[in-house]
Protein backbone atom coordinates (compact mmCIF):
# COMPACT_ATOMS: atom_id res chain seq x y z
CA UNK A 1 0.00 0.00 0.00
CA UNK A 2 1.39 3.46 -0.85
CA UNK A 3 2.28 5.81 1.96
CA UNK A 4 -0.44 8.29 2.88
CA UNK A 5 -0.10 11.56 4.75
CA UNK A 6 -2.47 13.79 6.64
CA UNK A 7 -1.94 17.22 8.11
CA UNK A 8 -3.67 19.18 10.82
CA UNK A 9 -2.83 21.95 13.25
CA UNK A 10 -3.36 22.17 16.97
CA UNK A 11 -2.24 25.79 17.09
CA UNK A 12 -4.00 29.11 16.87
CA UNK A 13 -6.19 30.05 13.91
CA UNK A 14 -3.48 32.29 12.47
CA UNK A 15 -1.01 29.37 12.57
CA UNK A 16 -3.05 26.92 10.51
CA UNK A 17 -2.38 26.01 6.92
CA UNK A 18 -5.97 25.90 5.70
CA UNK A 19 -4.95 27.67 2.51
CA UNK A 20 -2.28 25.03 1.93
CA UNK A 21 -4.61 22.15 2.71
CA UNK A 22 -7.36 23.52 0.46
CA UNK A 23 -5.06 24.13 -2.49
CA UNK A 24 -7.26 21.98 -4.75
CA UNK A 25 -9.90 24.72 -4.51
CA UNK A 26 -7.62 27.27 -6.16
CA UNK A 27 -5.04 25.11 -7.89
CA UNK A 28 -4.64 27.48 -10.86
CA UNK A 29 -3.29 30.21 -8.52
CA UNK A 30 -1.26 28.00 -6.17
CA UNK A 31 2.46 28.82 -6.08
CA UNK A 32 4.16 25.43 -6.24
CA UNK A 33 7.59 27.08 -6.39
CA UNK A 34 7.18 28.83 -3.03
CA UNK A 35 9.48 27.66 -0.24
CA UNK A 36 7.64 24.96 1.65
CA UNK A 37 5.50 24.02 -1.37
CA UNK A 38 8.16 22.45 -3.59
CA UNK A 39 7.41 18.96 -2.26
CA UNK A 40 3.81 19.17 -3.54
CA UNK A 41 3.18 17.38 -6.80
CA UNK A 42 0.31 19.19 -8.55
CA UNK A 43 -0.50 16.17 -10.70
CA UNK A 44 -1.57 14.33 -7.53
CA UNK A 45 -3.72 17.10 -6.06
CA UNK A 46 -6.86 15.78 -7.76
CA UNK A 47 -6.38 12.53 -5.83
CA UNK A 48 -6.73 14.30 -2.47
CA UNK A 49 -9.62 13.11 -0.35
CA UNK A 50 -11.61 15.70 1.60
CA UNK A 51 -13.05 14.03 4.67
CA UNK A 52 -14.89 17.05 6.08
CA UNK A 53 -14.79 20.58 4.77
CA UNK A 54 -16.83 22.41 7.39
CA UNK A 55 -16.11 24.79 10.18
CA UNK A 56 -15.56 22.68 13.30
CA UNK A 57 -17.72 25.10 15.32
CA UNK A 58 -20.70 24.44 13.04
CA UNK A 59 -20.27 20.69 13.43
CA UNK A 60 -19.93 20.99 17.20
CA UNK A 61 -23.10 23.10 17.48
CA UNK A 62 -25.04 20.75 15.22
CA UNK A 63 -23.97 17.59 17.05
Amino acid sequence: MPEMTMSFSKGKANETSIKHNNRSLYQENFDYEKVGHKHIKPEYTELNEVLVHEDIRDIYNRE
